[in-house]
């Protein structure tokens, strides 16, 4: 009876086994169809397409298309322009006349003190950056700065990038020692105070203007005018100014 159960057990699984190499081998065999490409498609911006959101096709690139910011910084008209600060307060009138005043003790020195080298590095070293010495004087990037040559107070000028001119009197004791003009109409890419006559401020501008601010007399002189060149910078080749 054992024999016998064993000749089964053993049939069994040899059926068994040859069952499932059978199935193991049935069956055509299977070809894997390549992966179907999957189409990626660039989506162009509107821009790019040169539609508008609305779907309307903009203009030619050759075709001028004015420009708001343009428009809201027009060109001055040529002429001298009076000296108005943007915001009138009462101080203004106080500030112009202390740049006048230090101009006048400035110009009167016709002697160049000497400087010893190492002291000014010393003086250069020792530099600090206080709170009450950061201000925003003007309201847009600056392109421009000038320092006033007055050894008595400490007066500096910036010029931005649509045209405004910030007077700032570091040693001012009103909360608001900052003052703006708007003499250009474009960016002003340099700034001198004369070095004969520290009264008045110099300004060039990318509206292809040169102006001189006249603080005694309270207006901004035309100099120059070329508003088919974008001006960057002058300077003075002879320390009277003449050049």
């Amino acid at each position: 009876p054992a024999s016998l159960f064993f000749f089964f057990f053993f049939k069994s699984a040899d059926q068994l086994r040859k069952t499932t190499l059978k199935r193991k081998a049935q069956g055509i065999k299977r070809v894997k169809s390549p992966k179907a490409e999957t189409k990626t498609t660039c989506r162009r911006s509107m821009r790019l397409q040169r539609i508008d959101p609305l779907g309307i096709p903009l203009q030619e690139s050759g075709a001028k298309v004015e420009s708001p910011v343009e428009e809201e910084h027009a060109r001055l008209p040529p002429g001298p322009h009076p000296m108005v600060a943007t915001v009138q307060e009462p101080e203004a009138d106080t500030f112009l006349s202390t740049w006048a005043k230090i101009s006048q003790a400035e110009g009167k020195k016709s002697e160049k003190s000497s400087c010893n080298l190492e002291s000014y590095k010393a003086r250069l070293r020792g530099m600090v950056l206080r709170e009450e010495h950061v201000a925003k004087v003007v309201a847009s990037r600056i392109y421009s700065v000038a320092v006033h040559p007055s050894e008595s107070r400490s007066l500096v000028a910036a010029g931005d990038k649509w045209g405004q001119i910030g007077l700032w009197d570091l040693d001012s004791s009103l909360e608001n020692g900052a003052y703006v003009f708007i003499p250009h109409s474009q960016a002003v890419s340099c700034l001198h105070f004369s070095p004969v006559n520290p009264a008045h401020l110099l300004s060039l501008s990318h509206d292809g203007t040169l102006r001189s601010r006249d603080v005694t007399r309270r207006v901004f002189e035309e100099i120059y005018r070329n508003e088919s060149h974008s001006l960057s910078s002058f300077d003075f080749l002879a320390s009277d100014a003449s050049t």
